[in-house]
């Protein structure tokens, strides 16, 4: 058949959205499975400074996630005004505890600082891998990672997207964009690390991978892609009341992948969770997650 002189055939890109509610539901049942299996006892201990109403729901999501799947939590409650100095003896506290596993929700207030708070939390008690000890054991594939970092990469792994040679761009410069920087390379992708303030067209018009964590909605949009790309949206702002993400409604029309908010990355951060607080109870006796 010869072509139609001036006609423009358009291929339209089918955009799968990634289930993460089954995934993490998957997760957690296995999880479940061999804590029940082995006899196991793990649990969780959550910090939380201030009232901020948002945290406040997401420690109680982790916390009924730990009572469905059989972890024991306990959930600590602290003053805005605290100090840091204060706030770093009681966490000292629950290291010389039997607890498996420690969390301090973010944000912190000003005055605390993230990196201090984060180096007190004994190494093997670090289920959110932010202790520098347990980043570092990144760099040699150390199967313990950030719970939210843990998600976007198991996100990209069940969806079959091969990583290695793609060119991969990461919204965000803070602790989430550094570590998957860090793994993504480690898996022979071409990263680059942008902040919303940059001149992102640049970089995501050749990007084949794209993870988002700017917490702006909107910001990333259609024309800003080229087709068939893969978006991993981790931004989450609350806007009249819904939740929102980073990439605007018409990017599915040019993604091949795509991760919804909410329902994408949100529950997998919490399952990767359970798997986390699962790994450290199996490293107290020696064993390992890939055993099981």
């Amino acid at each position: 058949m010869q072509p139609v002189s001036g006609l423009c055939v358009v291929i339209a890109v089918v955009c799968v959205l990634i289930d993460g509610k089954k995934i993490a539901a998957e997760i957690e049942s296995r999880v479940r499975d061999i804590i029940i299996q082995k006899n196991l006892s793990p649990s969780l201990v959550f910090f939380v400074v201030g009232n901020d109403p948002a945290t406040g729901i997401y420690v109680r999501k982790k916390q009924e996630a730990c009572q469905r799947i059989g972890i024991r939590s306990e959930g600590i409650t602290l003053p805005s005004c605290i100090s840091e100095s204060e706030l770093v003896e009681k966490i000292c506290a629950k290291n010389n505890t039997d607890a498996t596993g420690i969390i301090v929700q973010l944000p912190l207030p000003d005055h605390i600082r993230q990196e201090k708070v984060a180096a007190v939390i004994s190494p093997p008690k670090d289920v959110d891998c932010q202790h520098p000890e347990n980043i570092g054991r990144l760099v040699y594939s150390s199967t313990l990672m950030p719970c939210t970092v843990a998600g976007v990469m198991e996100l990209i792994g069940r969806s079959g997207v091969e990583v290695k040679g793609r060119n991969v761009v990461i919204i965000n410069r803070n602790y989430i964009g550094k570590t998957l920087a860090l793994l993504l390379a480690g898996k022979k992708a071409s990263v680059s690390l942008c902040g919303k303030n940059t001149d992102l067209e640049k970089f995501t018009k050749e990007a084949d991978i794209i993870v988002t964590a700017a917490g702006s909605p909107g910001l990333l949009k259609m024309n800003m892609l080229k087709k068939g790309v893969v978006v991993i949206d981790v931004g989450i702002t609350r806007v009249g009341g819904k939740i929102i993400g980073d990439a605007a409604d018409d990017v599915k029309e040019i993604a091949s992948f795509l991760t919804p908010v909410p329902g994408g990355v949100g529950p997998m951060t919490v399952a990767m969770l359970m798997k986390n607080a699962l790994t450290l109870e199996l490293n107290r006796f020696g064993k390992r997650m890939n055993d099981y």
